[in-house]
């Protein structure tokens, strides 16, 4: 076991380039591979620092729930996702058995439409037992859809219940997605923003709009 952790340890580091100490992991594992090795593995990557396992709905929701049951993890740590198809046929059906097997919830988005991904997260959050993240794509030609989904996000979803994921996002999608959560009190509909070095230091008060977030230089940190 002790030589399997070191294995998974070195994968992390040497082969993804990860810190784990720095950053929360998820490792996306297949349930072929969990099943096979009686949940060894899900329990060596947890035990070489990553924060969570990801298993992923392939064929169904059945072999999911009997990779769970073979790992035998806390529930806290565990991270189930479907398509957005997969969630919308079959998550209600196996709610009560995903609630007592995960707390978190991962959907990829295909098409990135606020109405459909609404839907989602209030059923999803229609108790406490869930958290989930939303993956959105981040393709060039849905720019206007990419911000009105993620600034529907913003203004639905209460505090600690979920948070979306972009996939591979320019600078400039980054930055205009970020842009759609923030909220401002000033009629001109400018942002009070501090400019800061890297080291942290306040250089002076500015008044930002969007257009600012569309520049390549913009780091979220």
């Amino acid at each position: 076991m002790k030589q399997s952790v070191a294995l998974a340890s070195d994968y992390l580091s040497t082969s993804l380039g990860l810190d784990v100490s720095i950053v929360d992991v998820e490792i996306v594992l297949s349930t072929k591979d969990l099943m096979e090795t009686d949940g060894c593995l899900a329990a060596c990557f947890l035990d070489a620092g990553c924060a969570y396992v990801v298993i992923q709905v392939e064929s169904g929701v059945e072999e999911v729930l009997e990779s769970c049951d073979v790992c035998r993890l806390p529930r806290e740590r565990v991270v189930v996702h479907f398509g957005e198809g997969a969630f919308k046929e079959q998550f209600e059906v196996r709610r009560k058995e995903i609630g007592e097997r995960c707390c978190t919830i991962s959907i990829g988005m295909t098409d990135n439409d606020a109405e459909s991904m609404k839907s989602m997260v209030d059923s999803i959050t229609r108790d406490k037992e869930f958290k989930f993240i939303i993956q959105l794509s981040c393709n060039q030609d849905n720019n206007e859809t990419l911000y009105k989904a993620v600034g529907t996000f913003a203004k639905s979803v209460k505090e600690d219940q979920g948070h979306i994921a972009l996939i591979d996002p320019t600078a400039e999608q980054l930055g205009m997605s970020y842009a759609e959560c923030m909220k401002t009190d000033r009629a001109d509909g400018l942002y009070t923003t501090v400019v800061c070095t890297r080291s942290g230091e306040a250089l002076g008060l500015v008044y930002s709009s969007k257009v600012c977030f569309t520049c390549t230089c913009f780091v979220l940190i």
